[in-house]
C-alpha cells in the first residue's frame, strides 16, 4: 500500500517551475481559487499560452521580450470587447448605409459638397452630422420654419 504524498504548501513552487513565471496570477482569492485574467493579450491567445493579463505587459511576454497587445479595456472581458466592437461596428454601417443613400438620392450639389468634404480628410461622423443638420435645415426652410 502506498501513501500519497502531498506538496509543502508553505514552501512555495519550486523556482524553475513554470508556475514561479505566473506567480502574481497564481495568488488564491478567498475561496482558495486563482482569479482568472479577464482577456488574454494577443500573443498568449495566439500560443494559447496562459496569461497574467498584467498591463502594460503580462509576465509571459515580458520574459520572453514579445510585444504585448490587449483586444479590451483593462476592465472588461472578451466577451464584452467583442460586444462593444459589435456595436460600434453596426454604428459604423448605418453610418455608411445613410451617407450611401444621400449619394444615390441627394441633391446632385449637396452630393458634390459631401464629396469634396471626404476628399479633405472629413471624418464619417462628421459628415453624417453634416448631412443631417443640412437635411433638417432644408426640410424646416420648406415649410417656412426657417428664414
Amino acid at each position: 500500500m502506498s501513501r500519497r504524498i502531498l506538496p509543502n504548501l508553505a514552501e512555495g513552487p519550486p523556482p524553475n517551475s513554470r508556475e514561479s513565471v505566473f506567480s502574481l496570477d497564481s495568488v488564491p482569492t478567498e475561496g482558495g481559487r486563482r482569479q482568472r485574467a479577464s482577456a488574454a493579450c494577443h500573443e498568449c491567445r495566439k500560443q494559447k499560452s496562459k496569461c497574467s493579463a498584467h498591463r502594460p505587459q503580462c509576465l509571459r511576454c515580458q520574459r520572453l521580450s514579445k510585444e504585448c497587445v490587449y483586444n479590451t479595456t483593462p476592465t472588461e472581458t472578451q466577451q464584452q470587447s467583442f460586444q462593444r466592437k459589435y456595436g460600434e461596428l453596426e454604428a459604423r454601417n448605418t453610418d455608411l448605409e445613410y451617407l450611401f443613400s444621400f449619394f444615390r438620392d441627394g441633391p446632385e450639389t449637396d452630393v458634390y459638397v459631401v464629396l469634396r468634404r471626404i476628399r479633405d480628410g472629413a471624418d464619417l461622423k462628421s459628415l453624417g452630422r453634416h448631412i443631417r443638420d443640412g437635411s433638417l435645415l432644408l426640410q424646416l426652410a420648406h415649410h417656412g420654419e426657417v428664414i
